[in-house]
C-alpha cells in the first residue's frame, strides 16, 4: 500500500474479494452479486479504516496547491517557485499535489463560474484562476492546501494526517488563502460561499472594493462571519507569517518565525526583500536556508537526480532519518547546479568525459549545487546519521574550514559558502592529474587533493565521534545483533552499493539473500531501515 497512489474497487475485484474469504463484510451464501454490490462502499470504508489504523506509520499527509503556469518578477517564471514549494514541502513529510485548470473544469459548477470570470478576466487571467483552485479542491476529495509560495516552518505533522477542528474549515492566514484546510464537503460549501459572496465585495473598505479577487470575497466572509458562515479565520500572524521576518540584512527573527505552520512569500513581500535577486524563488530559498541555519534545525543537503526507480525510496529514507535526528533535509538538484557561474564550463567537460547527465558528472554537479546553495553540510542520499549531535551541527566544524569525514569519499561533508566554492574548483582542477588506471569521478578527483596534503581541506581519519562507517554495523557471526558500544562513536553510515554487496559475502547483510538480488543492491533501502530500526530497537 505505500508503493500506491489510489485503490479502485472495481466490481471485478469486488467479487474476487468475496470468493477469496477477504471481503470485509458479511454476505450471506445466498445473496447474489448485485447485493454484495450494495455493500461495496461500506466495504471500501472499512478497509480504508483498516488501511489507516495499520500502516499509518508509513502514510504521509498530503498538501495540495493549484497552478497554472504564468510568467512575473521580471520575467523569472513562477514554476521556479513551485518547484521550491514542492522540495520544501516534501522534505516537511507531506506528498504534494499540484492541481490545475483541468481539475477545476471536472467541477459541476465550472462553466457558471467561468461565465462570471470571463467578462472581468478572461477565462484565464490570473483572478479567474484564484477562484478555480477552490473548485480544484472540491473535486480533489478537499484536505489540505497552500498557495504554492506558501512554505512549511513548525508544521505539526500529525495535524497533515488528521484535518484540525473535526475537518471543519479553517484559513490559517485571516482572509488571505495562503493555507487552508477542510473536508471535501467543507470545501464545497465554502467555495460556494466564495463565489456567491463576489458581488458583495463593492462594500469592501479601501481599495478592496476594485478588485474582484477571491481573497476579498473571502474578506467578505470575514467580515460577516457568523454562526452560519462557521469558518475559523486565524488571525494574522498566529497560523502563517508573512515571509522574509530579517531583523537586519540576513539575521532571521527568530522568535517570529517561531510562531505558526508556515510563511507566505507573496509577489509583495518579495519586491521590498533584501535578498531579491532575480527571482521570489531564489530570495525565498535564500530566506528559508537563513531561517534553518540561524534558528535552531540545522540544514543537511544532498544533491539528486533519479537514475533508478529505486533511488527514490533510498531519498525519502535519507529525509525520513535526518528529520528524525533533528534536522531539515534539503534536495538539491541539477537546476541548483546550473545557478552556478562555472556550471556550464563544467558541463562541457563533464560531455567529454562522461556524458551530460552521467552518474559521474552528475557527482561533480552537487559540488556546483552546494556552492550555489550557501554551503554548508551536505551529506550524500545512502548516508544515514547515527549518533550525531545537533549541537555539532549548529556550528560549522572547524570555523567552516572544508571537512570530509569519509576521508577522500563525499559521504558526508562540511564547509562555508566560500569553502564549498573554492573546494569545487579545485576538484574540478584536479581532474587531469587522477591515475589513468581511475574513473574520473569527483571521489577519485578528491583523493589526488587528499594524497597532495596542501589544499587546506581537513580530512579525517576516524576517530571516535566522527566516523563515517561504511555499511551495515553488525557484530559478524551474529545475525542482526548491532554492537551499542561501537554505534555510540559513529556519526554516520554511508550504504554504499560496494558496501552493502561487502556485507552480502561476510554475512551481515540483514535480509535473505534473493536469486535475483544476488548482491543486495536492489532492496538497499530495505536493508538499511531494519538495520537502523535495528540500532534503535537495541540501542536506544
Amino acid at each position: 500500500m505505500s508503493k500506491v497512489r489510489a485503490v479502485h474497487i472495481s466490481p471485478e475485484s469486488t467479487k474476487s474479494a468475496v470468493d477469496n474469504g477477504l471481503y470485509p463484510v458479511e454476505i450471506s451464501e445466498d445473496e447474489e452479486d448485485a447485493v454484495i454490490f450494495d455493500h461495496r462502499a461500506e466495504a471500501y470504508k472499512i478497509f480504508l479504516e483498516d488501511w489507516k489504523s495499520q500502516c499509518e506509520g508509513n502514510v504521509r499527509p498530503i498538501m495540495h496547491t493549484f497552478f497554472y503556469p504564468v510568467n512575473s518578477m521580471e520575467g523569472a517564471t513562477e514554476d521556479k517557485v513551485l518547484e521550491l514549494w514542492k522540495e520544501e514541502w516534501g522534505n516537511a513529510g507531506f506528498d504534494t499535489i499540484i492541481l490545475s485548470l483541468d481539475d477545476a473544469k471536472k467541477h459541476p459548477d465550472f462553466e457558471e463560474v467561468e461565465k462570471i470570470m470571463i467578462p472581468l478576466y478572461g477565462k484565464t487571467g490570473y483572478n479567474a484562476l484564484c477562484f478555480y483552485r477552490w473548485l480544484a479542491m472540491v473535486v480533489s476529495g478537499g484536505g489540505w492546501m497552500s498557495d504554492y509560495d506558501t512554505f512549511p516552518t513548525n508544521f505539526p505533522i500529525n495535524e497533515g494526517l488528521d484535518l484540525p477542528n473535526g475537518g471543519d474549515f479553517i484559513s490559517f492566514q485571516s482572509y488571505v488563502p495562503a493555507l487552508m484546510s477542510g473536508t471535501a464537503e467543507e470545501w464545497n460549501r465554502v467555495s460556494k460561499m466564495v463565489i456567491t459572496a463576489i458581488p458583495r465585495i463593492e462594500t469592501l473598505p479601501g481599495d478592496e472594493r476594485d478588485i474582484i479577487s477571491d481573497k476579498n470575497a473571502f474578506y467578505v466572509l470575514h467580515r460577516e462571519n457568523n454562526l452560519e458562515n462557521h469558518i475559523d479565520f486565524v488571525p494574522f500572524g498566529r497560523g502563517v507569517t508573512d515571509g522574509y521576518l530579517y531583523d537586519s540584512p540576513r539575521q532571521v527573527n527568530c522568535e517570529k518565525m517561531n510562531i505558526g505552520r508556515a510563511v507566505h512569500m507573496s509577489p509583495a513581500l518579495a519586491h521590498s526583500a533584501v535578498v531579491y535577486k532575480e527571482s521570489r524563488a531564489e530570495g525565498s530559498r535564500i530566506f528559508l536556508n537563513d531561517w534553518r541555519s540561524q534558528c535552531g534545525r540545522p540544514v543537511m543537503h544532498t544533491f539528486f537526480h533519479a537514475i533508478s526507480p529505486d533511488t527514490h525510496d533510498l531519498l525519502r529514507l535519507w529525509k525520513d532519518e535526518w528529520t528524525r535526528a533533528g534536522f531539515n533535509p534539503v534536495v538539491l538538484t541539477l537546476d541548483d547546479a546550473k545557478r552556478h557561474p562555472d556550471f556550464e564550463e563544467v558541463e562541457t567537460k563533464m560531455a567529454l568525459l562522461h556524458g551530460k547527465r552521467d552518474y559521474n558528472a552528475l557527482c561533480f554537479y552537487r559540488w556546483l549545487a552546494m556552492a550555489a546553495s550557501g554551503g554548508g553540510w551536505m551529506s550524500d542520499y545512502d548516508t544515514f546519521p547515527m549518533n550525531f549531535p545537533i549541537e555539532v551541527a549548529l556550528k560549522l566544524p572547524n570555523g567552516g574550514m572544508f571537512t570530509s569525514y569519509q576521508r577522500h569519499i563525499p559521504a558526508l561533508m562540511s564547509g562555508s559558502e566560500d569553502e564549498w566554492n573554492r573546494v569545487s574548483k579545485l576538484v574540478i582542477d584536479a581532474i587531469p592529474r587522477i591515475g589513468k588506471k581511475w574513473i574520473k569521478s569527483d571521489m577519485h578527483a578528491f583523493n589526488v587533493l587528499k594524497e597532495e596534503h596542501n589544499t587546506g581541506i581537513i580530512f579525517k581519519q576516524g576517530l571516535p565521534g566522527e566516523i563515517v562507517q561504511p555499511g551495515f554495523v553488525y557484530r559478524k557471526g551474529s545475525p542482526r545483533q548491532v554492537p551499542c558500544k561501537k554505534v555510540v562513536q559513529i556519526l554516520a553510515v554511508h550504504m554504499a552499493h560496494a558496501t552493502v554487496h561487502a556485507s552480502v559475502l561476510d554475512g551481515t547483510y540483514p535480509l535473505e539473500v534473493r536469486e535475483d538480488d544476488p548482491n543486495g543492491v536492489e532492496r538497499r533501502t530495505e536493508a538499511s531501515k531494519v538495520f537502523l530500526d535495528d540500532v534503535r530497537s537495541q540501542c536506544g
